[in-house]
């Protein structure tokens, strides 16, 4: 399992693209449980452009974890349990 940083700079870095010419575009998208292949799942999203998706584990107040599906879009992060969106945070 990966942890929010790792994904951030997994998503956001990339060798071929200059800090001078960042752009969307350049970044290659990470889809590592083949979110794209679901439409249920790519229905959640409103036809924003994926970048990043894989699983987590989420770990509450009493120590229990659940597996999430973890996404970044160039719109917003998704938290997704069972193919229904939890929290989403829009990014402006």
């Amino acid at each position: 399992m990966l942890t929010v940083a790792d994904v951030i700079i997994k998503t956001m870095v990339s060798s071929s693209i200059s800090q001078s010419k960042f752009s969307l575009d350049a970044l290659k998208v990470q889809d590592y449980i083949k979110f794209q292949e679901d439409p249920q799942l790519m229905a959640l999203i409103s036809g924003e452009k994926l970048l990043f998706a894989d699983m987590i584990k989420k770990i509450n107040m009493f120590g229990w974890s659940q597996e999430r599906v973890f996404v970044i879009t160039h719109k917003g992060i998704f938290n997704i349990y069972k193919k229904s969106i939890k929290r989403n945070i829009l990014i402006s």
